[in-house]
């Protein structure tokens, strides 16, 4: 996961306000992605890929 405002990740800057994220398994594989892109719309088209998600959404784990 990366939160460096100048990776582009999905053709998208990340800025300040989205991680880069990896996707592993898809819980809902028929949920919308938040910001798509021509090949991902949704969360099975994003598995074993990298994709935009607003930090809000996100719950790190203290390590």
């Amino acid at each position: 996961m990366s939160d460096d405002n100048d990776n582009v990740v999905m053709g998208k800057r990340l800025g300040g306000e989205c991680y880069e994220v990896s996707i592993l398994i898809a819980h809902d594989p028929t949920a919308s992605l938040f910001i798509k892109d021509a090949v991902r719309k949704n969360m099975n088209d994003a598995v074993r890929s990298h994709i935009i998600w607003f930090k809000e959404y996100v719950e790190l784990e203290d390590n």
